[in-house]
């Protein structure tokens, strides 16, 4: 996935769909490995020389989107581990770190949820 990718769909710069193109394969691979128990995954972060903060905003987005099924669980996971390794991606408050971890792993966090996801929109609202 490239970073500025990512950024531009958290921005509403670009569709999810598109972005969902441009990483199916990546995707593909990532949800054949995640099935396997204590596989690793591969996740592939394309760094730009940009800086990309992800604020409150982004996040309540991308948990919208998810909670709309506009993106999937394995998306999201996706996602959420890129966020967590790309080394340009800053997060606007450090609560958010916590979320974010929450959304990826399901062998350390569990399944994520819908309603979980609404939860933290709701705390995020309270910001």
């Amino acid at each position: 996935m490239k970073q500025t990718d990512l950024c531009k769909y958290l921005n509403n710069e670009i569709a999810f769909n598109e972005l969902r193109e441009g990483i199916s394969q990546e995707l593909e691979e990532y949800e054949e490995q995640s099935n396997i128990v204590g596989s690793s995954v591969p996740i592939n972060v394309e760094i730009q020389n940009k800086d990309c903060l992800l604020s409150f905003i982004q996040l309540h987005k991308l948990l919208t989107d998810f909670v709309s099924g506009e993106i999937g669980l394995i998306e999201l996971q996706y996602i959420s581990d890129c966020i967590q390794l790309s080394e340009n991606i800053f997060v606007e408050n450090h609560v958010m770190n916590d979320w974010i971890f929450e959304m990826s792993d399901p062998e350390i966090n569990g399944e994520f949820t819908k309603e979980r996801a609404k939860e933290i929109i709701e705390k995020i609202k309270a910001v």
